[in-house]
């Protein structure tokens, strides 16, 4: 079972269903420009479509978890990024089918609580349906549509959380867990690397002259833009804007209710709850505890006596300090309508009678205007700020659209500064803000050939940019004595790599042969190293190794042996000669249970990659090959 659920785990399978979720919960709050008409269809799931523009958006979002991670991503990892974002939309689309038809259901509460906390629908901390509705009308999504693509996914994960709670591992199956997790390899190895052969490598000139030839284009100058740009800032106008006393008295005073305390009330109360007596005998307790109340016995005796609230009554029915809206709507209603020292009649609640006594009144305090002026002075210039923010911002985009001699006159007209950065390449370009529409804008064909300025691009909230091209620069070629140092280093790096991988197969060959390790390892020129106690996820060996040297059988009369080319070029050709099998025994109870959490979990993902496996091959699913190869990367 355990090697079922590894080989079920790894792979193209593994990127869907462990992301499977996330995929369809991606809203892209950006520009999408492909050049493909977003509602094109990629793909047809049992009849149901899968747009373009849906495709984009859950790529775009796994293009920038890479590029924030290492900056920007290749093209053969963009390749097969977009492959794998595409089965997982495919596979997505058939468990949410799936569920669908097996009539899961969440309630409209809980679609509505995951939507109030999607981050960007939160201002200042709170769910803004103003924000709401504007994102999702930017991206030309209504919000009943969103609410459905939300509920589908909040049904299938209900229906993962089924799978996952119905999962179980036997004690045989999680004991050989532990033993293969805490296994043991004492294992030789030979590296056999690239700059050990570098030096007794040589490159003929033909051959550099051949490489440079067949592979001219990786040898061009990249292609560059000169741009100009103006840019508006919230920010710098939020330090520049003065409030005077009168704008700020008239702030103050609009929102004085904010800056004002509750009144507050003390109080205590009797509770004669109806859970042991019935209603009429606890109505006629309370009226009975009234009576004595008016012959003169004492609240705070007669409350530590009959009072059935266990938080109040040792404390002579004492509520402390509470202002409105802590008590139920008919408790609340009676204490309101109470003076100081009166005491209600028999109030009804859900918790029975209570007799409610108003002990104190203690009256709300209003902060003075000097006490909340620096807030007051930062929000005002803020939201002043962001109207001259607005303004502005459209006032740039219409005069940079009707701008025909670029964008001197409009920075003249605005008071702006006119920045250039030259040698701007599609990776940007130190100077020009850091953006990928600005820099789509930028090399699009309007921008460079028509010599249009782009529209206006929000870079960030607070900030905008409008840009154009003064030059463009083709890619020009590089002299061959230019690149002649750089291509002969990659072809003597190939080489001794070549060399590496073929000492490293040599050695292999003679182990198979049958003759010992450390003499095998001399006739090729390597080192024999040795690391006894190798654990699954060593980090002292590369990953590489440390997976093939776990991938051997057990040894039997001989060492297992076996090699493994190395991600950096070269070879590492090992043997192993022991192995050793965890021990469950030696794991404190609370590690043993953490791990059968774990191997439980990875039992409920294997049998939710079966069902989607089983569902895949018996999906009627078309891909238009035709249409992805209009995106990027595919």
């Amino acid at each position: 079972m355990l090697e079922a659920i590894r080989h079920r785990l790894t792979g193209w399978v593994a990127i869907v269903i462990l992301g499977v979720i996330a995929l369809a919960l991606v809203v892209s709050f950006g520009n999408m420009d492909s050049g493909v008409n977003p509602d094109s269809v990629v793909a047809e799931v049992n009849g149901e479509k899968i747009s373009v523009g849906e495709f984009q958006q859950a790529l775009d979002a796994q293009l920038q978890r890479f590029q924030v991670a290492g900056g920007e991503v290749p093209p053969a990892i963009k390749a097969q990024l977009s492959q794998s974002v595409l089965e997982g939309l495919i596979n997505n689309r058939l468990l949410l089918q799936y569920v669908a038809d097996a009539g899961y259901r969440v309630s409209d509460r809980i679609v509505a609580d995951a939507i109030r906390a999607v981050p960007a629908f939160v201002v200042d901390g709170q769910f803004s349906q103003q924000t709401y509705e504007a994102l999702l009308l930017s991206q030309g999504m209504s919000p009943q549509r969103f609410e459905q693509l939300q509920r589908r996914v909040l049904e299938t994960q209900q229906f993962q959380a089924a799978i996952a709670g119905t999962a179980f591992v036997t004690p045989t199956d999680y004991r050989r867990f532990l033993e293969l997790e805490g296994e043991q390899r004492d294992a030789d190895y030979v590296l056999f690397e690239p700059a050990a052969f570098i030096d007794s490598v040589e490159i003929a000139d033909d051959d550099i002259a051949q490489y440079y030839e067949l592979n001219a284009l990786d040898f061009q100058t990249p292609e560059t833009a000169d741009v100009e740009f103006v840019e508006i800032r919230l920010a710098g106008i939020a330090a520049s804007t003065e409030i005077s006393e009168e704008e700020l008295q008239t702030y103050y005073d609009e929102n004085a209710d904010r800056f004002r305390s509750e009144t507050e009330r003390n109080s205590s109360h009797i509770l004669i709850s109806s859970d042991e007596l019935s209603d009429e005998e606890a109505l006629a307790l309370a009226n009975e505890l009234t009576s004595k109340l008016n012959s003169g016995e004492g609240f705070v005796a007669l409350a530590k006596e009959y009072s059935d609230d266990p938080g109040s009554a040792a404390a002579g029915g004492d509520l402390g300090w509470s202002t409105s809206g802590v008590f139920v709507p008919e408790f609340e209603e009676a204490l309101f309508a109470l003076n100081i020292g009166e005491v209600s009649l028999p109030v009804r609640t859900q918790f029975g009678y209570h007799l409610i006594r108003l002990d104190d009144i203690r009256e709300g305090q209003q902060q003075p205007l000097a006490e909340v002026r620096d807030e007051l002075v930062d929000e005002l210039s803020r939201n002043l700020a962001e109207d001259e923010f607005y303004s502005l911002s459209e006032r740039l985009d219409d005069l940079a659209l009707e701008s025909l001699d670029g964008l001197q006159p409009v920075a003249e007209d605005m008071g702006l500064s006119l920045v250039e950065v030259v040698g701007v390449t599609r990776s940007g370009a130190a100077g020009l803000p850091v953006s990928e529409p600005l820099i789509n804008a930028i090399f699009s064909l309007e921008v460079l050939e028509d010599g249009e300025n782009t529209p206006l691009i929000e870079i960030e909230p607070g900030h905008v940019v409008v840009a154009r091209v003064s030059q463009y620069n083709l890619p020009q070629q590089l002299p061959l004595e230019d690149v002649r140092i750089a291509i002969q280093a990659r072809l003597a790096a190939e080489e001794a790599g070549r060399q590496a991988v073929f000492a490293g197969e040599q050695m292999l060959e003679q182990l198979q042969a049958g003759e010992a390790f450390v003499a095998a390892a001399g006739d090729n020129g390597g080192a024999v190293l040795s690391e006894p106690a190798i654990v699954r996820g060593a980090q002292e060996l590369s990953p590489l190794l440390v997976n093939a040297i776990f991938s051997v059988p057990r040894p039997a009369a001989a060492p297992s042996v076996d090699s493994v080319e190395l991600t950096g070029g070269g070879m590492a050709v090992f043997q192993v000669n022991e192995v050793r099998p965890g021990r469950p025994e030696n794991l404190d109870r609370e590690l043993r249970d953490q791990q059968k959490a774990q191997l439980t979990d990875l039992v409920g993902q294997s049998q939710l990659a079966a069902l989607v496996e089983e569902l895949r091959d018996s999906a009627n699913v078309k891909v238009f090959n035709d249409v992805l190869q209009g995106q990027d990367g595919v």
